[in-house]
């Protein structure tokens, strides 16, 4: 059996989000778009700290808005 958790950064500071993370655990990032408001959260400063165990799988937040 697989277990899937998710987590949000929201406002949290980078310190806070990341020690949220256990070690071993690979992060699935479904933002459309990589960027972020916090530079720490941009795709390439998330693969510098997390390395292999950060993967962007885009099409999984792909989702319709309604109105």
């Amino acid at each position: 059996m697989t277990t899937l958790y998710t987590i949000g950064y929201g406002n949290r500071q980078p310190e806070e989000f990341f020690s949220m993370i256990p070690e071993g655990v690979i992060v699935i990032d479904v933002r459309r778009s990589t960027g972020a408001w916090c530079q720490a959260y941009i795709e390439s400063r998330l693969r510098e700290r997390l390395g292999a165990r950060y993967q962007w799988w885009r099409a999984l937040g792909e989702y319709e808005r309604k109105a």
